[in-house]
C-alpha cells in the first residue's frame, strides 16, 4: 500500500507528515540508524503511519491554529499558526519541523511502540507526602512502565503547539 503523504492542500486520505524518501534523507544525514535503515519501505511506511497518528493524538488538542479544511484527513496544514520567532506558517505547508518530528517518531515506534496500553501500574509499596516546599512520591511493586516521552519530539514541535496539556483555543 503506497503511503500517502500531507502535500499541504489537506488531503482527505493523508497518511503521514512525511515520506519514507524524507525520512531516509533525514538519517543519513544523522548517522543512519540501523533500526532504520534496516527496514524495508513498506515498514518505514507503516511506522511513518504509526507516528503520523501518534503526533496527531498527543499533541491534536494544543496545535495552534485551525485546520485548513473540516474535511482534511490529519491535523495540518493549518491557519493561523506561526513558527517560534512569530511568523506566519503558511497555511498550504507542512512545517519542516513537523516532519522532522514525524520522523523521529517513527524511528521511536520501531522499538518502543508509540503508545502502550496502560495496565494498573501495581500496588502502592511506599507512600510520601511532604508539605512545606510540597513533594509527593509513590512507589509501586509492580506493572506497567511509566509512558514513554520523547524530549527530541517535543523539542521539535514546541512552537507549534500552545503549552501544557489542555487544549486553548486563541
Amino acid at each position: 500500500m503506497t503511503l500517502v503523504v500531507e502535500d499541504g492542500t489537506g488531503l482527505t486520505n493523508a497518511e503521514s507528515y512525511a515520506s519514507v524518501s524524507e525520512a531516509d534523507t533525514y538519517f543519513t544525514a544523522r548517522s543512519n540508524p540501523a533500526a532504520w535503515s534496516g527496514l524495508t519501505d513498506d515498514d518505514k511506511e507503516r511506522h511513518l503511519r504509526l507516528a503520523t497518528q501518534y503526533l496527531d493524538l498527543h499533541y491534536g488538542g494544543r496545535w495552534k491554529g485551525q485546520r485548513r479544511l473540516e474535511e482534511q484527513a490529519l491535523d495540518w496544514p493549518r491557519y493561523d499558526a506561526e513558527d517560534r520567532d512569530g511568523y506566519d506558517i503558511d497555511f498550504d505547508v507542512v512545517p519542516v519541523r513537523l516532519k522532522h518530528a514525524t520522523i523521529e517518531a517513527a524511528l521511536r515506534s520501531v522499538s518502543d511502540g508509540l503508545m502502550p496500553d496502560l495496565a494498573d501500574p501495581g500496588a502502592v509499596k511506599n507512600s510520601r507526602v511532604k508539605v512545606d516546599v510540597i513533594e509527593i512520591a509513590t512507589e509501586y511493586t509492580s506493572g506497567n512502565k511509566p509512558t514513554p516521552t520523547y524530549p527530541i519530539i517535543d523539542n521539535l514541535i514546541f512552537d507549534l503547539v500552545y503549552p501544557g496539556n489542555a487544549f486553548i483555543r486563541a
